[in-house]
């Protein structure tokens, strides 16, 4: 019966162990993204209004911040083990028998396991919160994206203005545009016949 206990104590460990490894690699994967959001934020320039402009600096800050978040989450921690080998060699110095043996091995591993738990549960909410800071952040970035001209998202009329006055600055050279009025015309009369 303490052997099983003992196998199941030592699985809940591994179990742990693995469980920080993933942790690490999710906050270790987010980490990089947010930074080549970072990059991308700071590689733009556009000239920008004054709304644009907060919208644009408060995302970028959001994932400063959130980058923060997930590295105090991702700096290393020792995770308990249960039993060193030192104790382990203790008692078998000291003639234990099995029992006490067993005994004494699951009650570190079940301590070890109490104090992971915290641990995990700090890297859990460093993910979460991160996670969740992260994607207000590039919301808030790409929302910067959408503001033009002082207006949310330009209805059509001023996106038609807009192509107007680029289609009136347009200068094209006399020779193309009469070349370019001579094949409209022969394919109009094709048209017709």
């Amino acid at each position: 019966m303490l052997e099983n206990l003992f196998e199941t104590s030592q699985k809940r460990i591994d179990y742990q162990i693995s469980s920080c490894d993933a942790i690490d690699q999710k906050i270790g994967i987010l980490i990089g993204f947010a930074s080549v959001i970072i990059a991308i934020v700071l590689s733009f320039d556009k000239d920008l209004g004054f709304l644009q402009w907060i919208f644009f600096k408060t995302g970028s800050v959001l994932i400063v911040i959130s980058i923060v978040i997930m590295f105090f989450g991702y700096r290393k921690v020792v995770l308990n083990l249960g039993m060193s080998v030192d104790e382990i060699i203790k008692l078998i110095k000291g003639k234990s028998n099995d029992k006490i043996f067993l005994y004494t091995q699951i009650t570190y591993n079940n301590e070890a396991f109490k104090k992971n738990r915290k641990i995990l549960g700090f890297k859990n909410r460093c993910l979460g919160w991160g996670t969740v800071v992260l994607l207000i952040g590039v919301g808030v970035f790409v929302g910067s994206l959408f503001i033009q001209n002082g207006g949310i998202a330009m209805d059509d009329k001023k996106l038609e203005e807009r192509n107007e006055e680029e289609l009136t600055d347009i200068q094209v050279d006399p020779a193309k545009m009469e070349h370019l009025e001579k094949g409209a015309q022969l394919r109009k009369e094709k048209e017709k016949n």
